[in-house]
């Protein structure tokens, strides 16, 4: 009987650790030009999560045959994926997208 246990132990944590759905995360780090005004970063970030620069990203990427869904709804989760912030210091921006 004493077997049994660690065998049962070790399939009951192996069990959660297969089923449960891979998270990945990419990141990158831009460094942009500054202009006139503080602002400009949250523009700069704003413009990465535009409609415009995401529809491209859709179509390189056929997004909307990978995930199995129409383009509007490729964007809408894209949307929700992405995030960016200013990294305070610098003239950086960091983009994540978390998956």
């Amino acid at each position: 009987m004493v077997p049994i246990g660690p065998v049962l132990g070790l399939l009951t944590a192996a069990v959660p650790t297969y089923v449960t759905p891979k998270m990945y995360k990419s990141r990158a780090v831009i460094e942009v030009k500054p202009q006139d005004s503080c602002g400009f970063y949250w523009s700069e970030a704003d413009r990465i999560k535009s409609r415009n620069v995401l529809s491209k990203v859709i179509d390189n990427l056929d997004l909307p045959n990978q995930w199995g869904v129409v383009r509007e709804t490729a964007l809408e989760m894209l949307l929700a994926m992405v995030s960016s912030k200013e990294i305070k210091g610098g003239n950086v921006i960091s983009i994540q997208a978390s998956l």
